[in-house]
């Protein structure tokens, strides 16, 4: 769909800036869905991207310059996951100490570079 020469589709990556022209505010969005607002087609057209609750105008989205692929809600439940199995592994493996911690703290790298 057009938007002031922005022509956007599902799957494309979009920044977001809560204030309209204003500075990006997050990066790195999926386009999700775009529609009208509501069932009357004179409705405005916005889209509904990932990280956001409902939905947004189109004119508060940009091209993507994120170099971001991922998303949180995406890798969350992995990060998560892999603490608690490195945990669990070291209970029942000859895992050193020193590489328990190095595999949690890359973990914990992951997590406060993605979440």
């Amino acid at each position: 769909m057009k938007n002031s020469g922005l022509h956007l589709k599902v799957g494309d990556r979009v920044d977001y800036h809560s204030v309209i022209g204003g500075e990006i505010t997050s990066k790195g969005h999926t386009v999700k869905s775009i529609q009208h607002m509501n069932s009357d087609p004179k409705s405005p057209i916005v889209a509904w991207i990932t990280d956001k609750v409902g939905c947004v105008a189109l004119s508060a989205l940009s091209r993507s310059t994120s170099d971001r692929v991922v998303h949180s809600s995406e890798i969350a439940p992995y990060v998560e996951y892999l603490m608690k199995a490195v945990i669990e592994m070291s209970a029942y493996t000859d895992l050193k100490r020193e590489h328990l911690g190095t595999l949690l703290q890359v973990l914990s790298d992951m997590e406060k570079v993605y979440l």
